[in-house]
Formats: C-alpha cells, sequence, structure tokens
C-alpha cells in the first residue's frame, strides 16, 4: 500500500496533504496563544510553561515585534517561528527602505502565509509547524487588525482568537463572551480566555463489549481527542452488566473510565505572557505584577458574581 505521508507534494486519493496535517498536529500540541481586538487595544496573550529554576526567562519570548506597530504571537515549533520572523523582519524593513512607508498589518500577513504556503509544494522541504496570530495598526488609517495564518498558508482576520493547546475551548469562550471593548476591558477577555486552559482533569466514562480487544481502541480514544494534547490516558475499570437482549444472548460490557491528565497552567503573571499594543504607545508587554493585579480583579470579579447567584432573591 502506498504511503502519502513521505513527500509533501503527493495528494492522498481522498485529497489529503498528510505533512500539512501533520504541522498541524503539531501546532495543537503547542503553547496556547490568544489574540483580541478592541477598538483602541490590540492584546496578545501565551501561555507560558515553567522554566527551569537556572534558565533566564527573558530569553525565551513568544510574542515579538516585527515593525514599529506590528507584532506577532505564535504556537507550535519555536525553532520554526524563529526563522519565520526573521524573515518577516527583512521584509518588514526592506519595504521601508523601498517604498519609503510601514507596511501594513495585512501585507506583512500575506508575505507570511505566503511564505509558509511556498512550503507545502516543495519537495525536499516541509511545512513550517507553527500558527501565528499577528496584529497592528494600520499606519494610514489606524484601524486595529488581527489575522490569522496557519501552516497550510491561509490567512484571515478576526475580532479575536486562539491558536494552539486547547484553542477549541478558548475560541468558544470567546465567542461567548466577546463585544467590543476597549483599554483594561480587552485585556481582561484575553487573560480570562487564557485562564480557561487552566483545566486539572477530565473524565469520560465510555461502554464496550467485554471481548473486544482494547488496543486498537485506545488508539481510537487518543486520536479522537488529540485536541486536549493529552499527557497521559489512565483506564479504570468499572461495573460489569449484562444485556439479555442483544443478539438473543447475553453479552457483557465493561464500563471504562478514561481519566485524560492535562497539563495545568496556573493562574498568575509566571505563567502567562500578555502584551499590549496601542497607537500611540506601541508593544508593550506586562510584567508580572500587573498581570497578577488583572487576575485577582477578574477573581474577584467572578467570585461576587457567584455569591449574587447564590444569594437568595428578595421577596416582593
Amino acid at each position: 500500500m502506498a504511503r502519502y505521508d513521505r513527500a509533501i507534494t503527493v495528494f492522498s486519493p481522498d485529497g489529503h496533504l498528510f505533512q500539512v496535517e501533520y504541522a498541524l498536529e503539531a501546532v495543537r500540541k503547542g503553547n496556547a496563544a490568544v489574540g483580541v481586538r478592541g477598538t483602541d487595544t490590540i492584546v496578545l496573550g501565551v501561555e507560558k510553561k515553567a522554566t527551569p529554576k537556572l534558565q533566564d526567562s527573558r530569553s525565551v519570548r513568544k510574542i515579538v515585534s516585527l515593525d514599529n506597530r506590528i507584532a506577532l504571537a505564535c504556537a507550535g515549533l519555536k525553532a520554526d517561528a524563529r526563522i519565520l520572523i526573521n524573515q518577516a523582519r527583512n521584509e518588514c524593513q526592506s519595504h521601508r527602505l523601498t517604498v519609503e512607508d510601514p507596511v501594513t498589518v495585512e501585507y506583512i500577513t500575506r508575505y507570511i502565509a505566503g511564505l509558509q504556503q511556498k512550503y507545502t509544494q516543495s519537495g525536499g522541504v516541509r511545512p513550517f509547524g507553527l500558527s501565528t496570530l499577528i496584529i497592528g495598526f494600520d499606519p494610514y488609517t489606524g484601524v486595529p487588525a488581527l489575522y490569522q495564518t496557519d501552516p497550510s498558508g491561509t490567512f484571515s482576520a478576526w475580532k479575536a482568537n486562539a491558536t494552539g493547546r486547547n484553542s477549541n475551548s478558548m475560541r468558544e469562550f470567546l465567542e461567548k463572551n466577546y463585544k467590543e471593548t476597549s483599554g483594561q476591558e480587552t485585556v481582561k477577555l484575553a487573560i480570562r480566555a487564557l485562564l480557561e486552559i487552566a483545566t486539572t482533569m477530565s473524565h469520560l466514562y465510555i461502554v464496550i463489549p467485554s471481548d473486544m480487544t482494547i488496543l486498537p481502541f485506545i488508539g481510537h480514544v487518543i486520536r479522537a481527542c488529540a485536541d486536549n494534547a493529552i499527557d497521559e490516558i489512565l483506564f479504570m475499570p468499572g461495573d460489569v452488566f449484562s444485556d439479555h437482549n442483544l443478539l438473543g444472548f447475553r453479552t457483557f460490557y465493561i464500563a471504562l473510565q478514561v481519566v485524560f491528565k492535562v497539563q495545568v497552567v496556573e493562574s498568575g503573571g509566571k505563567n502567562i505572557e500578555i502584551a499590549v499594543m496601542t497607537r500611540e504607545t506601541g508593544l508593550r508587554q506586562l510584567d508580572e505584577a500587573e498581570i497578577d493585579a488583572i487576575v485577582a480583579e477578574i477573581e474577584a470579579e467572578k467570585a461576587a458574581a457567584e455569591a449574587a447567584k447564590k444569594a437568595p432573591s428578595k421577596e416582593t
């Protein structure tokens, strides 16, 4: 049987480029990143995993500037990101020297997406294993913009979006809670979206016939739940019961409790990196104390809302 994932230029019979899909899988296993566009502020936030005690955390930056009013955050392979970022910066400088004007956000997004797409149709190369969130202000109109690109080379504009680990959960949260905001409220929304991935553990109960082979079943579970960046799956047998009516004879079933151990992101400035861009001041990285203060404010608001729900309603 032919293998269609050995060359980037070969389509499978059903129209897939497997190397591109593998690159998308690398993005889903990468750090979470979120972008929120406000009326006068754009915010990028990324998940920071714990760094070794002797490592200088300032040397690991996941939000970078491309130009004076353009910044980028990414999810996926950091080595690939370094190459893409350097080429994007060179293009920004080349454009400024050639036409004596800064690039627009859409222009540099098209350039990055075109570079990513180029690496999906050339032999001897592989796709970039990263997805980017690009923010900036138009140098002529001052309108804020947020774009996303992925390893296939597609790009699109967004009001708010997320990529990387648990991006589906964050995107659902943004869809439910997004509204046109400005200033500090935009920062709060981005941080709240990142805090949504701080899930300690999720459980799933599955019922299968007791004589079913378990090993192939485990593979199906892993593939079905790949978006959760599962570290480990533990199968714990539950109750065994029988069905007298299935096919006219007794069939035994096993209820399996599947426990997904998900990486935990603790609340606070040490685990979240936030950058805020305004037209006047450009990109500014928030320090840990500022992030901790905003997280504490968010938790206080959440506690007040829960207390208001539990409070007995006043009789009229």
